[in-house]
């Protein structure tokens, strides 16, 4: 068993896909929550929270390994391809069910969908793993307090002057960006797996759900509030609300042992795939309204099942999807990577990423 494979951070990694897949059915599923009634307008609103948290707890997950594993070239490239096999794919479904226009245009944004950040996700997530080696080196470097002093020094530039300044309208933080939170979020995962400490799974479990409690009622505060909008502290993946619950969340995964799980990790290993399919912009346009329209029942006594049944089928039919990809495609392709990195150097191309020992 791969120490990487640890199956309770795969666990992880499906629990905060599930709450990204269910964030998106509320954020893309246009709820018209002026004509709900209290009850689901609270369970609309909340469904919403997890969406962000689930963002930092992959970054959470591979600070926390990628600081102590090996920087690989080929980990680049199948990801890449993975990535560009979903956008090839989707464009032609939809092309060929006459929702997007064949052009120039959607053909080239579906070969190149990094470079024209289809997902601004995978875009940054590209972009901080081609980092990785050098952010290793410089947090190798530095002693625990240093590092302590820096973590908190970003957490204040980055999360709470944010936070704070962000609810007056016309303020914004260029100092700010997605891939420097990235970056900090991996710094955090890092410094956990470098000098954290085990801790009580009760107290942990205890305030993950205290955590995510505040989220639920800042967001209903919110929603009854007219200065600020409903889902502003559920939707700021830099929040202080959001990354605390996010911390916390990741260190009760860290505390238990669940030992190594097949079914487990074989689902968790198609995690991406969930969020490639289920939040490709075509998808998103199109199936949320169309296949599963939950504001037809906004007012239903069964909405909260309609919300937790749909994230479930989304989920589980990307994850069948994706297997199906790893039968196909994905082994012509391993195949067709491993005979180009037989006759291209590499090793020294990786080399240059190695840290020093």
């Amino acid at each position: 068993m791969k120490k990487d494979r640890d199956s309770r951070f795969e666990l992880l990694r499906i629990f905060a896909m599930l709450m990204i897949v269910m964030h998106h059915y509320v954020c893309h599923g246009n709820f018209d929550l002026t004509v709900s009634s209290q009850l689901n307008k609270v369970i609309v609103e909340c469904a919403y929270w997890g969406g962000k948290v689930g963002i930092n707890l992959f970054i959470l997950i591979t600070g926390y390994w990628m600081i102590t594993s090996q920087w690989r070239v080929r980990k680049i490239l199948e990801l890449w391809g993975q990535i560009f096999f979903y956008s090839v794919a989707i464009t032609v479904i939809f092309v060929c069910i006459g929702q997007v226009e064949l052009s120039a245009g959607s053909v080239i944004k579906a070969i190149f969908p990094i470079l024209f950040c289809r997902h601004n996700y995978t875009t940054t997530y590209m972009l901080l793993y081609i980092l990785v080696p050098f952010i290793n080196i410089f947090i190798n470097s530095l002693k625990k307090k240093q590092l302590d002093t820096l973590i908190i020094i970003l957490f204040v530039i980055l999360s709470v002057m944010p936070t704070f300044m962000g609810i007056y309208a016309g303020w914004t933080n260029n100092a700010n960006s997605y891939l420097l939170w990235m970056i900090f979020v991996y710094i955090v995962g890092a410094r956990i797996r470098l000098f954290g400490k085990k801790r009580n799974v009760k107290l942990c479990l205890s305030l993950a759900a205290l955590s995510v409690g505040v989220i639920w009622g800042l967001t209903v505060l919110c929603g009854e509030l007219r200065f600020i909008d409903t889902y502003y502290f559920a939707a700021l993946v830099n929040g202080i609300p959001v990354f605390i619950s996010s911390i916390i969340i990741f260190k009760v995964f860290d505390s238990i042992t669940i030992g190594y799980s097949k079914i487990i990790n074989m689902v968790a290993k198609s995690t991406l795939a969930v969020y490639l399919i289920h939040d490709d912009v075509y998808f998103r346009n199109y199936v949320w309204d169309n296949i599963f329209s939950g504001n037809g029942i906004i007012n239903s006594g069964i909405l909260i099942v309609n919300i937790l049944l749909t994230t479930i089928i989304v989920f589980g039919c990307c994850i069948l999807i994706d297997k199906v990809r790893l039968l196909t495609f994905h082994k012509m392709y391993m195949m067709l990577l491993d005979t180009i990195m037989e006759s291209v150097p590499v090793k020294k191309v990786q080399s240059l990423f190695a840290q020093e020992k």
